[in-house]
């Protein structure tokens, strides 16, 4: 079995170093700091599509633009060249206007529930009885011709989520 899912443990040193270098007075690390808050907290707590990350995206310029793409990857760079053009006059998105939109929204599939790193998700797939747990590069597996289907890479061979932590584990 192959999971893949947002890195938490490379976010929380990411953020760490933001905001060590922020409190430092760094320029830009502002920026970056305001980005890896809202990679770190916005999957879990949105309430409408793209969430506070989606409004982010949509400021031009848009700080912290280069980590941001490093962070993100085709993911963002598409959704930046479809966004640049479409009319000025499209709106930001606006949270869900009632309770039960919200509710459904969060039951949709977007939001993360919960973070894992290496060592939880690991711990997490022993209780279940897997075995050979371990984390891979988004290019390498076990599974045989996993390259072939492109699930983690762009058709060039980069990365698809660079904010991924990928993990492998085999069930006897």
């Amino acid at each position: 079995m192959r999971v893949v899912v947002p890195d938490l443990e490379t976010i929380c040193r990411l953020y760490l170093k933001a905001l060590d270098s922020a409190l430092a007075g760094e320029s830009e690390a502002a920026q970056r700091y305001d980005w890896i808050m809202l990679e770190l907290l916005d999957q879990q707590v949105r309430d409408y599509s793209g969430g506070e990350m989606g409004a982010y995206w949509k400021r031009m310029p848009m700080p912290a633009e280069d980590f941001v793409v490093a962070r993100m990857g085709g993911e963002f760079l598409r959704f930046r060249e479809w966004w640049r053009s479409q009319p000025a006059s499209t709106p930001l998105p606006e949270p869900a206007p009632t309770v039960e939109e919200a509710i459904r929204f969060r039951q949709s599939g977007e939001v993360h529930r919960w973070m894992y790193d290496r060592w939880s998700l690991g711990q997490m797939l022993r209780q279940c009885g897997f075995v050979d747990i371990g984390v891979c590069a988004f290019n390498e597996s076990r599974i045989p011709d996993f390259n072939r289907y492109g699930l983690d890479a762009e058709p060039d061979g980069s990365i698809r989520k660079p904010d991924s932590l990928f993990i492998e584990a085999h069930k006897p």
